[in-house]
């Protein structure tokens, strides 16, 4: 009988002391990813081949900015460039407007990869030119003339249609496809489901 009871003290123990680590291993995983979480303000970019999905905005833009196709004549090129661009298997790129210039340049400074100067290979991107072309039309007397970003300092610009001195950047509006599931999502999700386990084992 001692020795049943005896086995049966060690059996519990290892229980215990699997339920113990299991706990642990939830508690941390819960733990990690409420600190990924909470970091969510900052602007998150994940590749999608030769695109980026800029996380805050749920829009895609194009991954290279230094290619031939990018160093255009003027804003016609800029625009015929960005609409007739098939990338990362997408046929519906456009120039931007000049608020998702800005947001994209805010991003890329809350992500940390810059400061002030944003030009260069920048995080996920590969060599940011300035100033960049926009889809928008500041003033509607002179439709001649397009705002454009500049990336070394963040503030916008205006030009002639005719000038040649800013670069084109495609963008397009991601889908569900494009958005990524972060690493800490799939920490909370295996925390989560841990805990449900935890609490199925307690009241079988």
């Amino acid at each position: 009988m001692r020795v049943r009871k005896l086995a049966n003290e060690k059996e519990t123990d290892m229980k215990s002391g699997r339920t113990d680590s299991a706990r642990r291993w939830v508690a941390a995983c819960l733990m990690a990813g409420l600190a990924a979480v909470s970091g969510v303000a900052n602007a998150a970019f994940a590749i999608r081949g030769d695109a980026v999905f800029d996380d805050d905005t749920g829009l895609l833009w194009e991954r290279a900015v230094n290619k031939p196709g990018n160093d255009v004549a003027n804003w016609g090129e800029a625009k015929a460039y960005a609409e007739g661009l098939t990338l990362a298997g997408k046929d519906d790129w456009r120039l931007p407007t000049i608020a998702e210039l800005t947001e994209l340049y805010d991003d890329l400074k809350k992500s940390g990869v810059c400061t002030a100067d944003c030009t260069g290979d920048r995080g996920p991107f590969v060599g940011i030119k300035s100033p960049i072309w926009s889809a928008t039309q500041p003033d509607m007397n002179d439709p001649f003339s397009h705002s454009a970003l500049n990336f070394f300092v963040g503030n916008s610009l205006i030009y002639s249609d005719f000038n040649n001195i800013p670069f084109a950047w495609a963008v397009r509006d991601g889908d569900v496809s494009d958005v990524p599931l972060p690493a800490a999502g799939w920490l909370l999700l295996s925390g989560l489901g841990g805990l449900g386990l935890l609490r199925r084992r307690r009241t079988i």
